[in-house]
């Protein structure tokens, strides 16, 4: 979980943690190398099969906000490729953000941006809406732009499925668009706030009553977990579990962050923290990585939070993994941070 200290430093110094640790790194790899050239040279040759264990550092993760001029990011997405999309209401646009920190436009002059999308294939999807209607936008990968559906009704959340269905969510309903343009609806017994998709392609239902629902072939509902109360959007952590994003107001001791869901059997069951956010985050998305990205109306930013990386192996051509930990128990695993 992020320490209670949590704060954004925005300035860059000239070398970077991260850099620094590098260096040693390296620094004490090749040392051991040149030593055990100097012992037995046979010794490397011995190396060919070694193990690329990830290198754990007791370190604070690295916090650095993105260079986005940004007035209300509501919604963000991580796509495979370590593409950033935020969504920005307040600027009217969609910004593209890779992974060198470079910043475009992905979507420009659109009003009431509520949520995004993509696809396997590099596809952006964006939901707007207002009072009375609502429509789903694309930038295709190869830099189409159009609008492939409108609605007479407002909308607050909407996911894109691994078949190609659009499943939309207004006041009472869930609307199912198949892929041949058909539309059906799913009556719901309190208001959705989010829709997300786990990694076998299941869809989960955010209701406003903390019921975290899932739909059937069928059509029908289903209950199979709960939520605190309160909660904002659905997000699946890199191993797979589900949480949901949760405002101060609504956690049991006045923290926001990401709280884990429990079986709606488990009556018993508590909700968790898994990790600790700055007051005002509206959404979060994970690299490839594991690495956080926070969206935070608020604070009108974008920032990162890193502590995992991809580093040289010293004795092939192959890359470990290099994990900032904020604590190393006697064991040497990491702590949560």
């Amino acid at each position: 979980m992020l320490p209670e200290s949590f704060s954004l430093h925005f300035r860059q110094p000239r070398w970077s943690r991260v850099a620094v640790v590098c260096v040693l790194v390296h620094a004490l790899a090749g040392g051991l190398v040149s030593a055990q050239q100097a012992d037995s040279q046979p010794l490397l040759n011995r190396q060919s099969a070694h193990p690329h264990n990830p290198l754990r550092i007791q370190s604070s993760p690295v916090i650095n906000r993105v260079a986005v001029q940004t007035i209300a990011p509501v919604d963000l997405c991580v796509t495979s490729g370590n593409l950033t999309f935020v969504a920005d209401p307040g600027a009217r646009c969609v910004f593209r953000i890779d992974s060198q920190a470079n910043v475009s436009l992905a979507f420009s002059d659109l009003d009431g941006i509520r949520q995004l999308e993509t696809d396997a294939d590099g596809n952006l999807y964006v939901l707007t809406s207002a009072s009375a209607e609502s429509a789903i936008h694309l930038s295709s990968a190869s830099g189409t732009q159009m609008t492939l559906y409108r609605f007479p009704f407002s909308s607050v959340c909407f996911i894109r499925s691994k078949v190609g269905e659009f499943l939309v969510g207004s006041r009472d309903k869930l609307h199912i668009i198949s892929t041949d343009s058909t539309q059906t609806t799913v009556p719901l017994p309190h208001p959705p706030l989010d829709l997300a998709m786990n990694a076998g392609g299941g869809i989960r239902i955010l209701l406003q009553n903390g019921v975290v629902a899932s739909t059937t072939g069928e059509g029908e509902l289903a209950s199979p977990f709960r939520a605190i109360p309160g909660s904002q959007r659905i997000v699946f952590m890199p191993d797979g579990t589900m949480a949901t994003l949760v405002s101060s107001a609504a956690t049991p001791d006045g923290r926001p962050g990401l709280y884990s869901a429990c079986p709606a059997a488990a009556l018993d069951a508590e909700f968790k923290p898994v990790m600790w956010l700055p007051q005002g985050t509206a959404a979060v998305g994970f690299d490839t990585l594991g690495n956080l990205t926070l969206a935070n109306p608020e604070l009108r930013a974008v920032t990162r939070v890193t502590s995992r990386f991809r580093v040289p192996c010293p004795h092939c051509s192959e890359s470990l993994e290099l994990i900032l930990c904020p604590e190393l128990n006697p064991a040497g695993e990491s702590a949560s941070f």
